[in-house]
């Protein structure tokens, strides 16, 4: 649990001991481990499929379902702080940039041109 924890910590830059549910796949793809702090200890939830596979979203998948679920929160701030994010993993680990419909769904989430709209943050910071 430790090492899932620290991995947690390292990979996603997130802290474990938060509200967080973090879920991690084993290579297989049989094995998902969920885990979780209660706030008052660790727990680690596991299932193995003795058939089949767990079918995994997309990374920027992932994010664009974040993005949503902040913006029918009213919590525009939360979806620039996840753009910026998915922006950030997909650069770093795949290489790449979030895609058009990604950066439209961005712009349509924040508001429709409001000239109060956030950039869209940049991932690659100052040196790219």
């Amino acid at each position: 649990m430790d090492g899932l924890a620290a991995l947690v910590q390292t990979a996603l830059a997130e802290n474990t001991f938060s509200e967080q549910l973090f879920a991690c796949g084993g290579r297989r793809g049989d094995l998902v481990k969920l885990l979780w702090f209660d706030g008052d200890g660790m727990c680690l939830f596991a299932k193995r499929l003795e058939r089949g596979r767990f079918v995994w979203p997309q990374v920027e998948d992932f994010y664009c379902q974040l993005m949503r679920c902040h913006a029918r929160m009213g919590q525009s701030a939360a979806v620039v702080d996840v753009y910026a994010r998915m922006q950030r993993v997909l650069h770093e680990r795949l290489g790449i940039a979030p895609s058009a419909s990604s950066r439209v769904l961005y712009a349509e989430l924040l508001g429709d041109g409001h000239a109060n709209r956030p950039p869209i943050p940049s991932a690659l910071g100052s040196s790219a």
